[in-house]
């Protein structure tokens, strides 16, 4: 085997873990972000259902009113604060994957 053959198929293996390792944090950003919009979603419900405020701190603070004598809800969503708790839940499922995947390798018999 020549060097270069053997750079090639270093490359590929290190190529391999970074598009993997890059799928992970983008496929957590996302569900973070998902998960964000159900609790948005679940905050706008419960004001809208029960008539209380709902304020989830750095996040969003919901209110009830009335526009034109039907029912309403009026929200103060903050960016910065939706931003970080996405990226939170992001750097848990990292993690979280991590782990897993180091504790399967670890308990996958030589072959």
């Amino acid at each position: 085997m020549t060097l270069l053959t053997r750079s090639a198929r270093g490359f590929g293996v290190v190529a391999r873990g970074l598009s993997s390792a890059l799928v992970a944090v983008v496929g957590a950003v996302v569900t973070g972000a998902a998960v964000m919009v159900v609790v948005l979603l679940a905050a706008v419900a419960v004001t809208l259902t029960t008539g209380t405020a709902v304020h989830l701190p750095g996040v969003l603070r919901t209110w009830p009113s009335t526009e034109n004598g039907a029912p309403a809800v009026l929200f103060e969503p903050d960016g910065t604060g939706a931003a970080v708790a996405v990226l939170v839940v992001a750097a848990v499922l990292v993690a979280v994957g991590q782990l897993w995947t180091r504790r399967s390798h670890a308990r996958t018999p030589a072959a």
